[in-house]
């Protein structure tokens, strides 16, 4: 899944919708698969396990009609849908969003901070397509109210 938050606040949003995604998918839907499976014999041993990632970067975005006659499509390209899609799959367990320097540095201090502390963790250098990018993951979910 792919979304797109515009204006000048859009890093905030972006990440309370991340945090949101990621609580209602582990607090809410994965319990209910659990308990699907352990309650459904037809279904034992076919349990589906699964994660959720997000990935946050800020910049440029292009949409890109693509394709032949009756079968066109849309795609967005850009550093920042690349950089966003390779930090979905980055996280695994209880780190689930990752972000840039470039978006954190665009956050306002309630996207940051939880009770004055900070939310994210230390910045580190990854390689994402040649380049060297600044990252930082949290484990902060924002429930759904």
């Amino acid at each position: 899944m792919l979304a797109f938050f515009m204006g000048d606040t859009r890093t905030s949003p972006a990440v309370k919708s991340a945090m949101q995604l990621d609580w209602f998918v582990m607090e809410l839907l994965r319990p209910k698969f659990e308990k699907y499976f352990e309650n459904n014999k037809s279904a034992l041993g076919k349990a589906l396990n699964f994660e959720v990632g997000c990935g946050i970067d800020d910049g440029w975005i292009y949409a890109v009609k693509v394709g032949i006659r009756g079968t066109n499509d849309v795609a967005w390209v850009g550093r920042a849908t690349n950089t966003a899609a390779k930090l979905s799959n980055v996280g695994s367990g209880t780190r689930n969003i990752y972000i840039t320097g470039i978006a954190y540095d665009r956050l306002h201090d309630w996207a940051k901070l939880s009770k004055g502390a900070n939310m994210w963790s230390g910045m580190s250098f990854t390689d994402i397509g040649g380049t060297s990018r600044g990252v930082r993951p949290t484990t902060y979910r924002w429930s759904l109210s």
